[in-house]
């Protein structure tokens, strides 16, 4: 009992020590100015926002290519295309595969493993998506 006590005493105190030590992401420098006419604080951010740029695909490979298959580089769908596997891509040491749904594996001949749209390359599952 005394264990499981200390355990959990434990846990708050790393939980506890993790918040404390955690900064904001983003700076946290207003400064107050009154405005005249309702003698209200109004906040000012000394810092600007700007948005992120959208990514653009690269025309030029970025990954290597499969060491076995021929492929060939599709700077629209940023994967590898295998040329003798039909709706078959390579990226980052993984193979995809598009039979009405998507699969993944290590190798291009299997075996195949069922995946979601989110375990997809992004423009290469923006291609197939229904």
């Amino acid at each position: 009992m005394i264990t499981f006590i200390r355990i959990i005493i434990l846990g708050l105190v790393l939980w506890l020590s993790s918040c404390a030590i955690h900064q904001p992401s983003v700076p946290i420098s207003q400064t107050i100015k009154w405005s005249n006419h309702l003698n209200q604080p109004r906040t000012e951010s000394t810092h600007s926002v700007t948005p992120s740029p959208q990514p653009q695909p690269s025309s030029s490979p970025i990954f290597a290519p499969p060491l076995s298959p021929a492929s060939h580089w599709d700077s629209k769908l940023q994967v590898y295309v295998l040329e003798e596997q039909p709706d078959t891509f390579y990226r980052q040491r993984t193979y995809y595969r598009w039979r009405n749904g998507w699969s993944c594996s290590i190798s291009p001949n299997g075996p195949w493993k069922e995946t979601n749209l989110y375990g997809v390359p992004q423009w290469l599952s923006k291609h197939y998506a229904p």
